[in-house]
C-alpha cells in the first residue's frame, strides 16, 4: 500500500431546495488525493496573488519593487508581508509615520534617488527588523534625533548626496 494512490471521497452539504445531485451541487465528489492537493495549493497561490501587488510595481516573493514610477508619495496598501522594499527613482518627498507602519517584517528599504526632504520623527520607528536602508540622492537637511530610534537590528544606512546641515545629537544612538 505504500505510496499507493486512493480516491478520497468528499462530502458537501445539499442546499436546501437543489435538486439532490445536481450537476451545481453534488452531494459527493470523489477525486484523486493528489489532484486535491494541487487543486489546494492553486488556491492558495491564487489567494496569495489576490492580495495584489500595487499598480505598476513588481511583487515576488516578499519583494515589492516600485522604483521608476513618478511616484509623489509611499504607496498606500503595501503588502504586510513586504520584507524588501524598492521605491527608488522617484519623487517621492515626505514619508509619514504612517507609511510603513504595518510592515514589521520590512527589512531593506530602498527610498534613494527621490526628493525626500522630510521624515516625520516615529515613521520608521517599527520597522524593529530593519536591516539595511538607502536614503541616498536625496533633499534632506535635518536629521531628528529619534528617526533611527527602535532600528536596533540596522547594519547599512545610505546618506550620501543629500544636504544635511544639522545633525542633532545623540541621532546615532542605539545603532552598531
Amino acid at each position: 500500500m505504500a505510496g499507493e494512490l486512493t480516491r478520497v471521497a468528499v462530502q458537501y452539504p445539499v442546499l436546501r431546495g437543489a435538486p439532490k445531485e445536481s450537476a451545481c451541487y453534488p452531494e459527493t465528489i470523489h477525486t484523486d488525493p493528489m489532484e486535491f492537493i494541487i487543486t489546494v495549493l492553486i488556491l492558495s497561490l491564487q489567494v496569495l496573488c489576490s492580495q495584489g501587488c500595487l499598480e505598476g510595481c513588481r511583487c515576488y516573493s516578499t519583494t515589492v519593487e516600485c522604483g521608476s514610477l513618478g511616484l509623489t508619495a509611499v504607496p498606500p496598501n503595501i503588502p504586510a508581508f513586504t520584507q524588501t522594499l524598492f521605491l527608488q527613482d522617484n519623487d517621492i518627498t515626505h514619508i509619514s509615520q504612517w507609511d510603513f507602519g504595518h510592515l514589521s517584517q520590512l527589512q531593506n528599504l530602498y527610498i534613494q534617488n527621490n526628493s525626500l526632504s522630510t521624515i516625520d520623527p516615529g515613521a520608521l520607528s517599527r520597522q524593529h527588523s530593519l536591516v539595511e536602508l538607502a536614503l541616498n540622492g536625496n533633499r534632506i537637511q535635518h536629521l531628528n534625533h529619534s528617526i533611527f530610534e527602535g532600528l536596533d537590528h540596522l547594519r547599512v544606512l545610505y546618506l550620501a548626496g543629500n544636504y544635511i546641515s544639522w545633525l542633532a545629537s545623540l541621532t546615532f544612538r542605539g545603532l552598531q
